[in-house]
């Protein structure tokens, strides 16, 4: 017992010592002095530019298996800008060469295992689409959003909600499509939400759920036959009778 009391009485310190050293190093590195800085790809399709702080690596590589994948809605190489897990302290610009008349930058978002496109500026004389983003990952040209017929997305979207949680009180619908499995795009976010009148009374949990229904799309006015995907972001605690009516 004297022991352990001995052990206890140094690991506390140490511990305290170890959290503010953490702490201390992540201020200094939000607090270094940010410098411009601009980053391509090997093969000088992509470039990163903007303000970093001094002390972050970022590196732009072509993902070699994701771009040998059959993916229709992707257009060229997919890329990988690193590192993927922080959060930049201001906007940088992530710029494709591209002789497309009207591509989507889009990143994978892997939380919810779809594409997302951004909203996009291109520029025609350049030849170059450039998008503005705060965080890393895959990164690609999309095709222009697909046509879909209303029927299909009503007809999607009751399916969905069809599956609703018994103690859901409020949801979101976002909409995706593919043409090739696993290809998922994001097209319409927030194409239908709801929430009860009164609020929710103790603990709320988000639940997402998805629901697939085959369709055709058009792309460039050629049909193709392809997945709609419903992803419903539910929040659930007490029930709601009159959601979903």
């Amino acid at each position: 017992m004297l022991t352990h009391a001995h052990r206890m009485q140094w690991v506390a310190p140490v511990l305290t010592v170890a959290l503010v050293a953490v702490i201390a190093g992540a201020l200094l590195w939000l607090d270094a002095e940010p410098e411009y800085r601009r980053v391509q790809s090997a093969d000088g399709v992509v470039t990163v530019e903007g303000l970093f702080p001094s002390g972050l690596l970022v590196t732009i590589t072509e993902d070699k298996g994701a771009s040998g994948s059959p993916w229709t809605a992707v257009m060229g190489s997919v890329y990988v800008i690193e590192p993927d897990d922080v959060l930049l302290p201001s906007p940088a610009t992530v710029t494709f060469k591209t002789e497309q008349t009207n591509p989507a930058v889009a990143f994978f978002d892997t939380d919810q295992g779809l594409w997302v496109p951004l909203e996009t500026i291109v520029d025609r004389v350049l030849m170059t689409a450039s998008v503005q983003t705060n965080h890393f990952s895959h990164w690609a040209l999309m095709a222009p959003s697909p046509l879909i017929s209303e029927a299909d997305r009503d007809a999607l979207i009751h399916a969905a909600l069809d599956a609703a949680p018994s103690n859901a009180h409020a949801y979101s619908v976002d909409l995706a499509y593919a043409t090739v499995e696993g290809d998922f795009v994001l097209v319409e976010e927030g194409a239908r939400a709801d929430r009860c009148a009164e609020n929710a009374v103790g603990r709320t949990q988000r639940v997402t759920t998805t629901t697939d229904r085959p369709a055709t799309v058009y792309i460039k006015n050629e049909a193709r036959s392809a997945t709609l995907r419903a992803v419903i972001h539910w929040e659930t605690g007490s029930p709601c009778p009159d959601l979903l009516q």
